[in-house]
């Protein structure tokens, strides 16, 4: 089924629907009720029991090393006018 006829189904807009496949959207709970819908598929099926949750790694925060590279570089900047 082309984009736009499956968006038009679900009501929602066709470049809503591209912009979930390329995620770059997150997908809202109504949005996410009628694609549950149109695939036949209990909502529950797409999260996992509690007892078989996975834990990540914390991710590494971003701040932190974007202050580390201002850091590096005034630094490397204060060496290059040493020299």
């Amino acid at each position: 089924m082309p984009q736009r006829a499956f968006a038009r189904k679900i009501g929602v807009a066709q470049s809503t629907i591209m912009r979930i496949e390329n995620e770059d959207q997150n997908v809202t709970l109504l949005t996410l009720e009628q694609l549950c819908k149109a695939f036949q598929v209990d909502i529950a099926e797409l999260f996992p029991a509690a007892e078989t949750i996975r834990h990540y790694p914390p991710s590494r925060d971003w701040r932190h090393t974007a202050t580390a590279m201002i850091h590096e570089k005034k630094q490397s900047d204060q060496e290059a006018d040493k020299k």
